[in-house]
């Protein structure tokens, strides 16, 4: 079984985790894949902080997004990203993927992909939405916000 992880804040928001995940991994008879929407042309970057973390010779592949500006990210940017992102595991027979991102993580989960999606507590998605305007695990708080809007008699009407 291949496993495939996401690189920006779902491997390098619990970097402990994912280092044990991927060694472990790394010793049975599955791949490990990082899966990154980062542009190709930034790849020396992506090796470098996986040189770092300590896993770079535990995975089989970097799997890179495609080459875009940020100033031009629209909408539109995140559906051709989905697309990529899924054809990315399914050429790579990754069954198991992590990803922070609800509107991946949703997209993946509907082409038969299981999805695991780690929780970005509340003080890391306040610094990071801070430093990167293109931030988008704020999308998780929208999600949780939902769940707390919701009481108790609402999710026990009766249709």
């Amino acid at each position: 079984m291949n496993i495939g992880i996401d690189f920006h804040d779902t491997l390098t928001y619990a970097p402990e985790f994912f280092y044990k995940l991927i060694w472990d991994w790394h010793t049975h008879d599955g791949y490990v894949y990082i899966v990154t929407g980062t542009p190709p042309s930034q790849k020396q970057k992506v090796e470098d902080t996986l040189r770092d973390m300590g896993v770079l010779y535990a995975c089989r592949d970097i799997l890179m997004g495609y080459e875009y500006e940020k100033s031009n990210m629209t909408i539109e940017h995140f559906h051709r990203m989905r697309d990529h992102k899924l054809k990315l595991l399914q050429d790579h027979d990754i069954s198991v993927y992590f990803d922070d991102n609800p509107f991946y993580a949703h997209w993946m989960k509907e082409h038969g992909i299981t999805v695991m999606m780690p929780c970005i507590n509340p003080t890391y998605l306040e610094q990071f939405s801070k430093t990167d305007p293109f931030f988008t695990c704020h999308l998780q708080e929208k999600m949780f916000n939902f769940l707390e809007e919701l009481t108790n008699n609402e999710v026990c009407k009766k249709p």
